[in-house]
């Protein structure tokens, strides 16, 4: 589709506020064969495009928040298409479900202008095939313009137009069709699609059975064709054919009227031959058939088992996480018990420093008396010497009177003290 048929308008997407009933993540895909407006929707949800760079046959998933609610979204890549098969079909599929676990609350299917062409009705009719009928009750219809073709209701209702709508109408439609005919589209119900197609082909291949087992026959009567009794008699010229031929024709009467009077005619000659070669062309494909419907009823058995797997896997590494956060507590447990140590060292270190400063207060004060008495003593034993040494006048007097001074002053000294 041309860039020009795009709505032209700009994409409104703010002030948008979630009602209280949508929480958690949503899940949406995107279906269709037109690449562009596939890219223009996840350009509205989004604000980005989601696609692929190196396939379109490949499902592109990509996650972001809007307006406080996380979306996911998924872009499918054409299912009716020759780049795929069958088998490439049916995975992509089940890849799109395992992005959109729980389920997917919205399928938003891209339907082009105009009349629909015979691929984008392949294309619908295959996801109604794959997903089954119940995909409708999930499913908005996404046109570019109100003038879309009035065919494409005929596969799914629920509408939206992209020329005159928001992304807050859009979701605001997807929450309230997920409140009117269920949450989300689930694995379950692609499973129970599945088993329905298979039994529809199972169905179908009886029938085929019976047709070329019991081909049908009509008969006419004599009267239907002119009430003639009409013989053939098979054989050489000369062989008594005339002879035979009024014995033969009483075996005949006889054998017309068991018979209900009907005979074998061209129509019925013609039927048996187009049985013969129906059935020539069935047992050539049958075999085909066979291993089809034997590759879709393992199908569900696979799938089953791949989920089982999964959820196995899950269980595992749940299991890690869980080893993993007793670890980080037996880890925490063992920072507490180192912290608890440090907080007794700690204590015991300001008690040993708080002994330590009192001793060292004692001993500052003890020193400080004592400095200050030998001080006082020094003083005046100085003053003894140079007065005894000014008194006595000969140098020897004078020291000799000098020491006796001093010594008369500490003892009056001491004297005082231990007063």
């Amino acid at each position: 589709m041309e860039t020009a048929k795009y709505p032209s308008r700009k994409l409104r997407r703010n002030s948008m506020e979630f009602p209280p009933a949508m929480c958690g993540k949503l899940n949406l895909v995107v279906c269709g064969r037109d690449e562009g407006l596939k890219s223009f929707v996840s350009q509205l949800i989004l604000g980005q495009s989601v696609s692929s760079q190196k396939s379109s046959s490949k499902c592109v998933s990509q996650e972001r928040e809007v307006s406080g609610r996380l979306i996911s979204l998924v872009v499918m890549p054409a299912l009716y298409s020759s780049q795929l098969s069958e088998e490439e079909v049916m995975g992509e599929t089940r890849c799109c479900l395992s992005l959109c676990d729980p389920g997917v609350h919205a399928f938003l299917i891209i339907a082009p202008d105009g009349p629909l062409t015979s691929e984008d009705k392949g294309e619908m009719e295959k996801i109604l095939m794959v997903f089954g009928s119940r995909v409708k009750d999930h499913t908005i219809l996404v046109t570019p313009t109100a003038t879309s073709s009035d065919d494409v209701t005929k596969y799914f209702t629920e509408r939206f137009v992209l020329d005159t709508g928001t992304r807050e109408e859009l979701l605001e439609q997807v929450e309230k069709m997920g409140k009117s005919k269920g949450n989300c589209y689930t694995t379950a119900m692609f499973l129970d699609a599945q088993l329905i197609t298979l039994l529809k082909y199972k169905s179908e291949n009886e029938e085929l059975k019976n047709r070329i087992s019991n081909p049908r026959k009509e008969m006419k009567s004599p009267a239907e064709c002119g009430g003639d009794v009409q013989t053939v008699l098979v054989g050489k010229t000369g062989v008594g054919k005339s002879a035979s031929g009024n014995t033969v024709l009483g075996k005949i009467d006889s054998m017309v009227k068991e018979n209900g009077g009907s005979r074998y005619n061209n129509e019925m000659f013609q039927q048996t031959e187009g049985a013969l070669q129906e059935k020539r062309i069935m047992k050539e494909t049958m075999e085909e058939k066979e291993e089809l419907r034997n590759k879709r009823e393992a199908e569900p058995e696979n799938m089953k088992r791949t989920l089982e797997k999964e959820m196995l896997d899950l269980d595992m590494e749940m299991l890690d996480l869980d080893m993993e956060i007793l670890d980080l507590d037996m880890e925490m447990l063992d920072l507490d018990m180192e912290m608890q140590d440090q907080d007794m060292e700690m204590q015991d270190l300001e008690k040993k420093r708080q002994q330590f400063f009192d001793k060292l207060e004692k001993d500052l004060d003890r020193d400080w008396a004592e400095t200050r008495t030998t001080g006082v003593k020094r003083k005046v034993f100085g003053a003894a010497v140079l007065i005894g040494g000014l008194l006595a006048g000969p140098v020897r007097a004078a020291i000799g009177g000098a020491v006796a001074l001093g010594t008369v002053a500490l003892n009056t000294i001491s004297k005082r003290n231990q007063r």
